[in-house]
């Protein structure tokens, strides 16, 4: 028996509720043989006007991009992206995704500033699961000076099959 579950946040953008629905149809036309697909997602609301900052040399959590489910165990698919930037020429910025509390090394992706311009990042993880509770979210990380993440570019989402 196919149960989709979608999870939109309130303050999801018109183009990504839109998303969202041509997704959910997708997902509708799949035959996933008694197994449950399930579906979440997290951007910056709609008021979020100027990005955040770090200083930070240590990995720290990039807001909002944090999501938590439970699962009775299965596959999971998580992506994320971002654009991001140091404020100096040769300095780098980091991004990776870390599941309950520890960082998936092979997810790293890094940039470079070479006068200014932004850096679209992304990253993907898939992995089998147990049973539990569970906390996927990005962060980040700056070889010297100021990183900003730009406005609403940035987003987090998480693809889950379960047994049913």
């Amino acid at each position: 028996m196919f149960r989709p579950a979608m999870q939109v946040p309130k303050d999801a953008s018109p183009e990504m509720a839109g998303n969202l629905e041509n997704l959910s149809k997708f997902i509708k036309a799949l035959d996933l043989a008694g197994q449950k697909l399930s579906f979440f997602y997290r951007e910056p609301s709609t008021d979020d006007t100027s990005g955040p900052t770090t200083t930070s040399t240590s990995y720290v959590d990039l807001p909002p991009l944090k999501l938590n489910f439970t699962t009775t165990g299965g596959f999971l698919c998580v992506f994320c992206s971002a654009t991001l930037s140091d404020d100096t020429s040769g300095q780098s910025v980091y991004m990776i995704l870390a599941v309950n509390g520890s960082v998936i090394a092979n997810t790293e992706r890094v940039a470079t500033n070479t006068g200014g311009y932004l850096n679209a990042m992304s990253t993907f993880w898939m992995n089998a699961l147990g049973a539990g509770i569970y906390e996927v979210k990005a962060q980040w990380k700056v070889d010297a000076n100021t990183a900003t993440a730009r406005t609403r570019n940035r987003a987090i989402g998480v693809l889950l099959v379960e047994n049913a």
